[in-house]
């Protein structure tokens, strides 16, 4: 995602880091290093949380997230809900995606549970790592570098996908939890669904500002877009569970009846 443009107390601009892939990409190197004390999906999570706030955004609104005290009020749950969330259409994404590069290896995460204290401490560690990163790119108490804002989102966009293609060539997922789950992929009615229920997020991102709000509020924007993304795929995901439990319900009645 672009970096965006805050709309500060003063009614100038400011520019962000960006959402995605930025603030994920400051932490994940972390559960490469020691992947059994990181939670990498509570990471990724709690590196974007404080900006999942600016979906609910809107003229009168405004939550304050990127404070100490939204760390534990704001960030952490939000970060916990959206890695379950995450675990839960891991499985049907990936059995959904083309077989290259061994990708298809993320549906593991579906079945990976931590100790709460680990997923809660790597969701708080995201969290922290995101206002410790704007508070050196936004105006403020701390001179905003604007080149390395700027560095590090051009560097991100590149080094993101670099990240998961090694994670999953070299096969780290396999290593750290075990084979994936085997599904039958259903790219017709995931990709279908998927499709249909973005479409609707974007025509209700489109609805719900006109060009001058958002023209003015950017990263409003840009974040209910990528929740309408995500939110896609689990609508994709639910609707591929369900036509599995569709399928197994008959071949049940059929044995209970031998």
């Amino acid at each position: 995602m672009e970096a965006a443009l805050e709309a500060d107390r003063g009614g100038q601009h400011r520019a962000v880091p960006s959402t995605l892939p930025t603030h994920p990409l400051a932490v994940l190197p972390l559960k490469l290093w020691k992947p059994r004390w990181f939670d990498g999906v509570a990471l990724a999570t709690g590196a974007c949380a404080p900006d999942f706030a600016y979906a609910l955004d809107g003229p009168g609104i405004l939550i304050p997230s990127h404070t100490i005290a939204a760390l534990f009020w704001w960030s952490l749950p939000t970060a916990v809900v959206v890695a379950q969330l995450c675990r839960w259409g891991a499985p049907a994404v990936a059995a959904n995606l083309p077989p290259w590069f061994h990708v298809r290896d993320f549906g593991v995460l579906g079945r990976v549970r931590y100790r709460w204290w680990i997923t809660a401490s790597s969701a708080l560690l995201g969290a922290v790592s995101h206002l410790l990163w704007d508070l050196v790119t936004h105006p403020g108490p701390v001179a905003a570098w604007w080149p390395i804002r700027e560095a590090s989102d051009a560097a991100a966009v590149i080094l993101m996908p670099v990240f998961f293609l090694y994670v999953a060539v070299r096969r780290k997922l396999r290593e750290w939890h075990g084979e994936p789950p085997a599904l039958t992929a259903r790219p017709g009615r995931f990709w279908g669904v998927t499709a249909a229920v973005l479409g609707a997020g974007c025509a209700l991102t489109l609805a719900l500002g006109d060009r001058e709000y958002y023209t003015g509020h950017v990263h409003v924007f840009l974040v209910r877009l990528m929740v309408a993304g995500a939110l896609a795929l689990l609508a994709g995901a639910l609707a591929v569970q369900s036509q599995r439990a569709d399928d197994r319900a008959p071949r049940a009645a059929a044995l209970s009846r031998r």
